[in-house]
């Protein structure tokens, strides 16, 4: 979108790519009439960029909100450059290029960084602390207190799941799949445990009580998969469980007997999930809208992975949600039933 300015700063010619960007006249852009499409937070630092470049008699460059034609701000950078005539006049040439897109994209990347710093400081903050309680009992010569290993460990693993969260997330852009280390698995036992190390783990996290958790399954249920994934898969729905209900709530899991799969669902009396939003849950980086940064951290990749590692094994992943009422995800697996039975069945 090119323009010229007099050497006051005036512009005196528009050209039609910037006409239909602002979907204004000629006439209406002339002089100063330009600056109405600029948007009201951004007009000083244009002034100023302009200013400064009329005293110096210098280029410019400016990245500001300018209206288009639909009502619609978006991020452009506009660039002058003075010039001089062989009479003495001059001004400025310039052009002017919508950036909009790649500005969101700067910032969503600046935000992400952001979150992860934020996520990664937490448990980091923690384990330098139990680091110089550890330190003083040594200096003290003081037994060391298995509660403060403990404290120091879950953090330990908090960091070290984000980690692997993130190089998770690294293979998506290269399209390669989530790698799986098979075997067969007491899919009751596996998610037992991890009920009762994670419960254990919010409690060093939080140095008390905060939520109860709930576990029930009739039966036993043998799946084939990795069961390092499958871990991974419970803790992170437990964490959004946790994560998005209030201190003393319920955290209930429970496995059921569908024949030929087994269902698993991990239910909170929580904040919920907008309507609007569920068809988006499950893609990467997406947070409801009703799960601010400030009140509630993440980067929003749990239900990303769980969702992956579900499918990978052969599943299927399912939320039902009412807005102020909590959560329910539901997993499916299919079962690897015991030979005897099968023939027995077939018999």
């Amino acid at each position: 979108m090119l323009w010229t300015a007099t050497v006051d700063g005036e512009r005196n010619f528009f050209s039609d790519a910037w006409l239909a960007f602002t979907g204004r006249a000629l006439a209406d852009e002339l002089g100063g009439g330009w600056r109405h499409g600029i948007h009201a937070e951004d007009r000083a630092l244009v002034a100023d960029a302009e200013r400064e470049a009329r005293e110096q008699h210098r280029p410019f460059e400016a990245t500001f909100r300018l209206r288009r034609h639909d009502g619609a701000y978006r991020w452009v950078t506009d660039r002058g450059v003075p010039f001089s005539s062989g009479n003495g006049s001059g001004g400025f040439v310039g052009c002017c290029n919508d950036v909009h897109d790649e500005r969101l994209a700067d910032d969503g990347k600046s935000a992400f960084l952001s979150l992860v710093a934020h996520e990664l400081r937490t448990p980091l903050t923690s384990v330098l602390a139990y680091l110089e309680a550890l330190r003083r009992s040594t200096d003290r010569e003081k037994l060391l207190s298995s509660g403060l290993v403990d404290r120091l460990t879950a953090q330990m693993n908090r960091f070290s799941s984000l980690v692997d969260d993130l190089a998770d997330a690294a293979r998506w852009p290269r399209g390669t799949s989530l790698p799986l280390v098979e075997q067969e698995i007491d899919f009751r036992e596996l998610v037992g445990d991890t009920v009762e190390l994670f419960a254990d783990s919010a409690r060093l996290d939080g140095f008390k009580p905060r939520h109860f958790f709930w576990f029930e399954a009739v039966g036993e249920y043998r799946v084939r998969g990795d069961r390092r994934r499958l871990v991974q898969m419970v803790w992170h729905l437990l964490d959004n469980a946790v994560k998005f209900s209030p201190e003393g709530g319920r955290i209930a899991v429970e496995l059921v007997d569908e024949g030929e799969r087994c269902t698993m669902r991990v239910t909170d009396e929580g904040i919920g999930i907008p309507e609007k939003d569920l068809a988006a849950l499950g893609r990467a980086y997406h947070r409801a809208s009703n799960a601010s940064t400030d009140h509630y951290p993440g980067i929003g990749l749990g239900l990303a992975i769980t969702r992956e590692i579900v499918e990978r094994h052969g599943g299927t992943l399912a939320v039902a949600s009412r807005l102020g009422h909590g959560t329910t995800v539901t997993v499916t697996l299919p079962v690897q039933r015991a030979q005897a039975e099968q023939h027995e069945e077939r018999a």
